[in-house]
Parts: C-alpha cells; structure tokens; sequence
C-alpha cells in the first residue's frame, strides 16, 4: 500500500484508506487499482494530466461515483466496498469545487449554513456557527452579501466556509483555484493551507498545478493512467523523482540519455554526445548501457565559453539560442555544440550571464543529477 505520511501524526480517527480501488466505465479503466493512506490531518494532493483518473478517485471518495470495486475507509468506518456504498451525505466530507457551486438566490450567511440545516441544527445554531466560519475565512461582514457582489477570490472563500462549517472529518478540493488569477492564486493557496493546518483536517486536493501540489502537500500522489507512478514528500518526488514522466510532470527537467554507462563506487559514469558525464548512481544496480538522467535547469551553471581550457566532467558547449527574462529568474536555452538538436535549459538569476548567440560552457554537480528508472 502507497503510504503518505506526515511526521508527528499521532492518530488514526480521521485518516483515509484507498485499498485496490477500481472505477471502470464500460471496457475503460478510469482508475486502475490504487493503494493510498493519509493519515489523519495530512494533506495530500492528487495531481497528473487530464484522464489521469485523479479526478474520478476524489469523486469516489466523496460518494458522488460508485467504485467497480475497492473499499474506501474514514476512520475506520467503511464508506465503501465495491458497489456498496454508503450515501454522500453520511461520510461527514466537506467539498470545495472548482466552480464554487453558490446558491445566486441565497446571500453569503444562508449559503454558508444550508448544509448544518439540513443536519438538523438550530436557527441560532446555524447563525452562530456561520458567523465562526466566515470570520475564520476574512468573510465576517459579508453575510449578507450575494454570491454576485463577491470577487472570485471572495466567492471561494465562502466556498470553503460552507465545507467546514459542519467540522467534517475529511475535506476535498477539486481545482478550487484554476478560475482565478495568478495572484489571488498564490493568496488563496496560503489560506487554504494554513487553515487546513490550523483545523487538523484531514485533506485530499486535485490538481493540475504542480506549483500547488508542492506547496500545499504534507504529501504528493503523481498519477498517470489511472495507477500512481510514485507518491512521497514534495521534497522527494521534486529531487528524487523515480522516472522521466514524474521527473518532467514535477518541476522543470532537462532528461538527458547516457550511453555507455559504468558504475564507479556510488557513481554512474556515462557519455553524453562524446561528453563525460558523471552522475548520482541512485539504487540502478549495475547501470550499464544507456540511462537516462534528469538535470534540473536551476542545478545547471553558465557561463561564457573560455577558449582556453578544455571541458571536463559534466561540462558542456553550446550556444544560447535565445533567453527568456521572468522575473526572478533569467531563462537561457542553449544548443549544444556537439548535439546541435539538443536544446538544454538552464535558469539562473539576474544579471543575464549570457545574452543570444553566446558561446557558452555548462556544468552541473553530479549529485545534483538523479538517474532514472526505465
């Protein structure tokens, strides 16, 4: 079983099992047997390209989609078993979807206070504890308010109050962020996060952004047809990624391919377009022949090409063929001399060391370098 764990988890009352969970529709296997545990008051995020299956396994876990087969467990409590399943308004989940789902009739308190009605809570009940969500969220003096006198921003906030405010075991994002800008983004990811921290809820998060994956996660579930090809830590999956899919699908990579190849010590020692490159052996047995070798753009070095010395160990040549300023950060893309078709990307920060048409040298640290699986 793919196991996420945060360090400090002291209790299992409101953790998540996925056990070989299954969703087939007709002869097309949506998800293909995944394993999962989250315990509890861990966020995890589910995060791969569209048909990915992640999608389908959050609206499982909710109960909106009946498993082919698989059980689903909270806390112990079984929430489904193959077709058997127990109703969605019995798992005591919170959801918070991607297109908000307001009620345009109902003002902001009414909005936020729908659900505890339905389970049965008082007039002054349900105020009282609107009242507490919405001033947890920044969105205290705007009970009144409807859904079309909101910011998205704000909109999404009382999304996210609505799903808390009956204190669920569980929470469940479905890319509550995609529709908003780039900086209420970032915002919004910072409160999401640190309210689902400061509550202790135990969380599952959909997303396509791996700029959200890796900043909201205690964990990272990285799928691909309907399996998870590896899950962990954001720290791990970004510098220990296990093959080329999740190497490029988390962060930027460059994945170059070594022929050659020998061990030494701890070491791989391959060549690369005549070059001698030297990387972190990782667990690839004896690595020989051609492996495959992921570089990230920030672990790459530039400068401009010294005529008088010679490359050496994991120093390459090449030119810029053109560069990308965003900010924080100065793109270069560089054909190597060697390897004309090859284009390597490195990123380093301002002032620009290199400008196009540049002959410039590469080099990275070997340990720095992360040899990949088949």
């Amino acid at each position: 079983m793919t196991t996420i764990a945060k360090a400090g988890s002291k209790t299992d009352a409101h953790d998540l099992r996925l056990r070989d969970l299954k969703k087939d529709y007709g002869t097309f296997q949506a998800v293909r047997g995944i394993d999962l545990h989250v315990p509890a008051g861990n966020m995890v995020s589910l995060i791969g390209s569209s048909g990915c299956g992640k999608t389908t396994t959050l609206r499982m876990i909710a109960g909106l989609e009946i498993p082919t087969s698989g059980t689903i467990q909270s806390g112990g409590m079984v929430m489904s078993d193959g077709p058997r399943v127990m109703p969605p308004e019995k798992r005591d989940m919170g959801m918070v979807f991607q297109t908000y789902a307001l009620w345009p009739h109902m003002t902001v308190a009414h909005n936020v206070g729908y659900g505890l009605k339905q389970k049965g809570f008082s007039k002054d009940q349900t105020a009282r504890k609107v009242q507490e969500v919405l001033d947890i969220v920044n969105m205290g003096n705007r009970g009144e308010r409807y859904p079309h006198q909101l910011s998205g921003g704000q909109q999404q906030r009382v999304a996210l109050a609505r799903a808390i405010a009956s204190e669920p075991r569980t929470l469940l994002f479905d890319e509550p962020l995609s529709n908003l800008d780039a900086v209420l983004r970032e915002q919004m990811r910072f409160e999401i996060r640190s309210l689902q921290q400061r509550l202790g809820i135990t969380a599952v998060y959909v997303t396509h952004s791996q700029e959200e994956a890796l900043a909201l996660s205690d964990s990272i579930a990285v799928m691909r047809d309907g399996l998870i090809e590896q899950s962990g830590e954001p720290s791990t999956i970004y510098n220990l990624p296990r093959n080329e899919f999740v190497a490029s699908f988390i962060g930027l990579a460059n994945i170059l391919t070594l022929e050659n190849t020998s061990r030494d010590g701890e070491s791989l020692i391959g060549q690369l377009h005549g070059t001698a490159i030297r990387a972190a052996g990782g667990a690839l047995g004896n690595g020989t022949g051609a492996v495959k070798l992921c570089v990230r753009p920030v672990d790459i070095s530039i400068s401009r090409q010294s005529q008088a010395k010679e490359p050496g160990f994991n120093e390459l040549e090449g030119v810029v063929d053109s560069t990308v300023f965003t900010g924080g950060l100065v793109d270069y893309f560089v054909r190597l001399n060697n390897s004309p078709e090859t284009i390597l990307r490195v990123q380093s920060t301002p002032p620009a060391r290199a400008t196009t048409g540049d002959a410039v040298r590469l080099s990275f640290d070997p340990e720095r370098t992360v040899a990949l699986e088949d």
